[in-house]
């Protein structure tokens, strides 16, 4: 809208030079137009607001994902143009671009216009409507809007297969831990499994005398197992690296979780969480808490130099014991226990992805 007033003073300052009545009447005519149309625009400016919504919160790595505009106008008028500007950023690495949306024929009322996005990968991406573009009936002349909504999605990342082959000591690690095992007994005097009839066998310690005289019959009490964790992973991505490098990292932490967890070795997924500047953990045993970690460690913000996360790990849960600590890189380099196994960025695309096996 600008240009219609440089146009004006530009006919103003010829018109003077050259003493000419009908270019001083067009800048009149001109700088009448910028009046009209500045009071028309910051009116459609007070109408119009918008607001945005994924229907689908949560998508896999690949899909596109829907998203849903809300524009409402309070004016009896149709609004002929809109942009949009949207700022899509990506929570886990910290990354933003810039996207412009076109929407036309705003009719008075609400108006739902659906948008498609591919983004770039998984990750937790906040989609934010920052401001509008409101353009008059000509569509030369236009105001600004700020605005703040926004969105959030989780893309994830697709599960890279590893072979996982458990040794016998991982297999009967017994450690402390709040989770009880709900299938078999063990020897946690802090928590009681199940009580039942006494076999012959059975410790007379094991006895439940109060409740055996209350039953008339002999009572054992059979303790719980803890299921502790003999395996932590540490996630050692640091905050920036994205493009191939990035989404391999996540593809590979989400196949290494995935696979100790389906091949029934509970363990602790551990990250730096730049938000509390500290060590924090999840607990993976079955989907829902391996589904559960991932949607956290993607909204997370990684940390922005190396960290040495065993140390930090080691001195935060004291007293907890695990038997091997398997650490992914942000390259994608996989160690065990401090021991480099392999660069598993040769080995997580194409045909040799299988070659890739863990013995923990």
């Amino acid at each position: 809208m600008v240009w219609i007033l440089v146009l004006a003073g530009i006919l103003v300052y010829v018109a003077l030079l050259f003493f000419s009545s009908p270019l001083l009447l067009l800048a009149g005519y001109l700088a009448a137009l910028f009046v009209l149309a500045a009071v028309f625009l910051i009116y459609r400016r007070f109408c119009v607001d918008c607001g945005v919504e994924v229907p689908i919160s949560v998508t896999d790595e690949g899909k596109d994902v829907s998203l849903q505009i809300h524009i409402k106008n309070k004016s009896p008028l149709t609004c002929g143009r809109i942009r949009l500007c949207l700022v899509v950023c990506n929570a886990f690495y910290g990354k933003k671009r810039r996207i412009w949306l076109k929407a036309s024929d705003i009719m008075p009322g609400q108006n739902r216009l659906l948008y498609i996005l591919r983004l770039p990968g998984a990750g937790c991406y906040d989609i934010c409507v920052k401001g509008m573009h409101i353009y008059d009936l000509t569509g030369l002349a236009w105001i600004r809007k700020k605005v703040n909504r926004s969105a959030r999605v989780q893309v994830l990342p697709d599960i890279q297969p590893v072979s996982v082959r458990l040794t016998e000591p991982v297999r009967s690690f017994f450690g402390d831990a709040e989770v009880y095992d709900e299938d078999r007994a063990g020897q946690d005097t802090d928590e009681v499994f199940q009580i039942r009839s006494f076999r012959p066998g059975d410790r007379l310690q094991s006895i439940h005398w109060k409740l055996s005289a209350k039953m008339d019959d002999l009572m054992v009490k059979e303790y719980s197992l803890p299921k502790a964790c003999p395996v932590v992973l540490f996630l050692d991505a640091q905050r920036g690296g994205t493009g191939q490098s990035g989404q391999r990292y996540l593809r590979l932490a989400a196949g290494l979780s995935f696979s100790l967890m389906d091949a029934g070795c509970p363990h602790y997924a551990a990250w730096y969480d730049g938000r509390t500047q500290g060590i924090t953990r999840a607990r993976v045993d079955d989907e829902e808490s391996y589904y559960s970690f991932i949607s956290s460690y993607l909204v997370e913000r990684g940390a922005g130099q190396a960290i040495p996360l065993e140390e930090l790990y080691r001195e935060k849960y004291r007293g907890e014991f695990y038997l091997h600590g398997l650490r992914l890189t942000g390259k994608a380099e996989l160690y065990k226990d401090g021991e480099w196994l392999l660069s598993a960025a040769e080995k997580t695309s194409g045909p040799e992805r299988e070659g890739l096996e863990i013995v923990v």
